[in-house]
Formats: C-alpha cells, sequence, structure tokens
C-alpha cells in the first residue's frame, strides 16, 4: 500500500494537535516510557508535533522538488510573514538575553519558532476538495477526545444543577473541576482558547454545500460537545466572539443566510428570556461586570485582570529592550501572566515584541476583512473557514488571555500560523468545481501552479 507522505504528515499534525494531551498522547507517552525515554514527558510530546511537522513537511517539499510550493507570493503574505518574522526575531533576541531561565527555551521553541515554521510549511499549499476536508475531519476527531470526556467528567463530578447560578458560576470551584481539566486543557481559559479557534470553523463548515452525511454528523457531533465546553467555562469573550464570528460566516455565504441568522437569533434569545428568565439575567448581569468592572466581589476574574494587565506593563517599563524572557513573565508576575495578548508580549520579548504582537493582529484582521469584502470570489469561503478561526482566537487573546508559556497552549499559536498561512491556499487543478460563498450553483475554477 503506498502512503502518501505530505498528507500523512498534514493529517496526523491536525490530529495531533488537540488529541496529545486527551488519550492518544498519554497512551504514546506510556509506550515511550515502555521503551526507556522516561525523561520523554507529555510536555515535551506536546511541543514536538509543531516544531518537527514544520520541519519535516518544509523538509519533504525540498525532497521531493516542489520548490514552486515555496514561493511567496509577497502580496498577500507580506503582512503576515514580516509580523510573524519580527516576533520570532524578538523572541531571539530576548532569548538570548534570558536563556538561564528554563521556561524561555521551551516556549521560544515551541510557540515562535515552531510558529514561523508552520507559516513556512503551509504557505502557498494547494488542496483538493478531499485534503481541505480531510485537515478539518483530522481536527474535528482530535478534539473529540478531550471534549467528550470533558463533558463527561464534568458531569459525572457536579451530577444535574438546581438552578442557573450554581452552573455559571461552577468553574470558580477549582477543587471539584480538577478532573475537568485534567481530561481537557488544564484550565478554562486554555479549554475556551482552543474553543474559539475551532469552533467557528466547524461551524462555517457545517454550511458548505455537498458534504456528505458522515461528515455533517461528524461536525455536527463535535460543535454540539464544544458548545457544551463553551458553556462548562463560561467565558463571556469567547461566547460574543463566537457569536459575532456567525455573523460573519452568515455574512460570507449568501444574504439569504444572514437574515435567516438574523432572525433566529432574535427567536433564540427572545425564548431564553421568556422559558429561562433567570439563566438570562445571570448572563447579562455578567457581560455588565465585564465591560463596566462594577461589582466584581463575585467575579474574581473580572476583579483581577485589570490589576494583572498593570503589573504586566510595569514589567515591560523596567525591561523595555528585551523583555524578561519568552513565557518568563509567569515568574515575574504574580497574576501569572498579563491576562492581555499585547501586554503579556511586551513583557516577555519587549519593545519588539509588542509591536510585532500588534503587527501579527493586524495581519489576520486584514485576511479576514479581504475575505469579507470579496466574499463572491473563487474559493473566498473556504479561505475565510481557515481564517476565521486565527481572527476570533486573536481577539480572545486581546481581549482575555492565552498563556503562551504553557506547553500545551502553546500549540494553539501553531494551529493559528498554521490557518493563516492556509488562508491562501490553492485549489488544485484536478478539481473541477467550487462553490463561491453567494451562489449555490457550482463554477469552474482554473488555477495554475
Amino acid at each position: 500500500m503506498k502512503i502518501n507522505i505530505r498528507l500523512f504528515l498534514i493529517y496526523a499534525f491536525f490530529f495531533f494537535i488537540p488529541a496529545a494531551y486527551s488519550y492518544p498522547g498519554r497512551i504514546y507517552n506510556r509506550l515511550a516510557a515502555l521503551q526507556g525515554y522516561k525523561d520523554f514527558s507529555l510536555f515535551h510530546l506536546i511541543l514536538l508535533p509543531s516544531v518537527l511537522f514544520g520541519i519535516l513537511f518544509i523538509c519533504h517539499r525540498v525532497i521531493t522538488k516542489n520548490y514552486q510550493s515555496i514561493t511567496i507570493n509577497l502580496k498577500t503574505n507580506l503582512l503576515p510573514l514580516t509580523s510573524l518574522f519580527l516576533w520570532f526575531l524578538a523572541a531571539s533576541i530576548s532569548f538570548a538575553a534570558n536563556s538561564e531561565i528554563d521556561i524561555s527555551s521551551t516556549t521560544y521553541i515551541a510557540t515562535y519558532l515552531s510558529g514561523l515554521l508552520l507559516y513556512f510549511a503551509f504557505i502557498n499549499s494547494t488542496l483538493t476538495s478531499k485534503e481541505y476536508l480531510g485537515i478539518f475531519t483530522a481536527i474535528a476527531l482530535g478534539s473529540l477526545f478531550p471534549l467528550v470526556l470533558g463533558v463527561i467528567v464534568f458531569f459525572k463530578t457536579w451530577g444535574l444543577f438546581s438552578n442557573a447560578h450554581e452552573f455559571m458560576y461552577a468553574h470558580f470551584d477549582q477543587i471539584k473541576m480538577q478532573p475537568y481539566f485534567q481530561q481537557t486543557f488544564g484550565n478554562t481559559g486554555n479549554t475556551a482558547a482552543f474553543l474559539i479557534l475551532i469552533t467557528p470553523a466547524i461551524f462555517a463548515l457545517l454550511l458548505q454545500n455537498k458534504l456528505s452525511k458522515p461528515l455533517k454528523f461528524l461536525f455536527s457531533v463535535t460543535l454540539s460537545f464544544a458548545l457544551l465546553n463553551l458553556l462548562i467555562t463560561d467565558s463571556r469573550v469567547a461566547f460574543l466572539t463566537i457569536f459575532i464570528a456567525c455573523y460573519c460566516t452568515a455574512y460570507m455565504k449568501s444574504r439569504r443566510c444572514l437574515l435567516i441568522f438574523v432572525i433566529a437569533s432574535i427567536y433564540i434569545f427572545g425564548l431564553i428570556h421568556t422559558l429561562a428568565p433567570n439563566f438570562w439575567s445571570l448572563f447579562i448581569e455578567r457581560l455588565e461586570v465585564a465591560f463596566t468592572l462594577q461589582n466584581t466581589h463575585e467575579d474574581t476574574s473580572v476583579a483581577l485582570r485589570g490589576s494583572a494587565i498593570q503589573t504586566g506593563w510595569n514589567i515591560f517599563l523596567h525591561h523595555f529592550l528585551t523583555g524578561v524572557g519568552p513565557g518568563a513573565s509567569a515568574y515575574y508576575n504574580p497574576y501569572t501572566s498579563a491576562h492581555q495578548f499585547n501586554v503579556e508580549q511586551a513583557a516577555d520579548l519587549g519593545i519588539l515584541g509588542f509591536i510585532a504582537s500588534i503587527a501579527l493582529c493586524i495581519a489576520i484582521y486584514v485576511r479576514l476583512g479581504i475575505l469579507l469584502a470579496n466574499r463572491t470570489s473563487p474559493l473566498a469561503y473556504q479561505k475565510f473557514v481557515f481564517i476565521i478561526g486565527p481572527a476570533c482566537y486573536i481577539t480572545y487573546a486581546i481581549m482575555a488571555n492565552v498563556a503562551l508559556n504553557i506547553g500545551v497552549i502553546n500549540t494553539w499559536i501553531a494551529l493559528t500560523c498554521a490557518f493563516l498561512a492556509l488562508s491562501e491556499f490553492k485549489l488544485s487543478n484536478t478539481e473541477p468545481t467550487i462553490m463561491t460563498a453567494d451562489t449555490y450553483h457550482s463554477t469552474t475554477v482554473t488555477l495554475s501552479t
């Protein structure tokens, strides 16, 4: 049987990134221990895919003499490539200045090096429709391990809730939430960051026409468990960001789809307000606390965020040029992080890291804006499926928190960089048809390679 090395690498990467922290990773880790690799921890196992995949895939392109696929289109890639290179440069300078800190080496490799490698690995990719769907199939299958187990363990620990207040504040009980954290990604913030990266893409896929019944079932089950876990994490930023992402997706699909989504949203919100008034009022109350920063005595996450950001900014001012080292601000900030992406990068990497992180955010939003503005062009919707996750993730990072010094979620940055590169993929010229965003008929597309 002939094995397509390229596809094997792609599918294994996208499956293993979400599954590594669950049973597939644990089984592999035990097998490695049986072979005598006692120092090969789960932490290192999670770091390996993003780094090795980038290297292996680039090498595979060179070995197969597929040099044309490495060609960079500066018109579409200049801004993201510049921001990623500046980010990597800032991390390299900061790491050189703070190399004595253990966490800096792992964060440097898992976040900044792997992010740049993966962007180069996927840049100017050519995919068939089968490969395009295969990537998200691998992500969905890998995601089901932590998501399903997380839901099962959560309700096994807590049972059925008697009221909305108990459910919505359950995640503050760190002791009873430990079994859930062990089955997912360590804490609610890590899990929410992952959910916000994959949920909009899965939703967008389900709106595509001509999905096979098995894929519709798989994506529907994945989306259902993703939403259940989102309710468990109770991340207000994640809820709002995904809601806006759904509107963007409906707009990309068609005007008719957007109208249906608006009407459905009004109906669902009205239904919740009528049938579950306590749940609705509590949710609105928590939103008001987050945006007004008042009455925060019950909501410790909001109460401490402002202090965390201020502390992170002070760390940056005291280490203006090179920061304290990649991921090392966790040792300086009593709140473990600044709880704001750009401030955290400033504290870690210094002024250049601060500028690079802002440039990366702009690059992702610009790519999203271009696709929204040209939604009827060929492949626009398919490219949108790749970019909507990174756009939501970076929004969550700006408004909430993504701690890049934790190995488990450094891989979310790896996924973000891979998706960013794939948002400019080309359709294989062996593919006869592709759907545009605003039509329901097939349109022939011929692309040069």
